[in-house]
């Protein structure tokens, strides 16, 4: 989790190139926002369907149970998660 705030870090930082970036207040760092009981009694949604297509159909075996064991994990990290 600490890898994908560093990340975050990275990328939110403002576009030189792009001066809408510039003048937007950010944090120093994603990182003091980590709470090891950040899930506890959260609620999560799982889009399951769009437009009547069901959005896990045709997806990679691999990267559904990816996707089944984030949920899991989440679960065990107090979330309930809402289909």
């Amino acid at each position: 989790t600490e890898d994908l705030t560093i990340l975050l870090d990275i990328i939110a930082k403002p576009d030189p190139q792009d001066p809408k970036t510039l003048n937007i207040p950010r944090v120093n760092t994603y990182k003091a926002f980590l709470n090891r009981d950040g899930l506890t009694n959260k609620r999560i949604g799982m889009v399951h369907k769009v437009n009547n297509i069901n959005t896990f159909s045709n997806m990679p075996p691999h990267i559904l149970k990816i996707i089944q064991r984030a949920i899991k994990n989440m679960e065990k990290m107090g979330a309930t998660i809402s289909d």
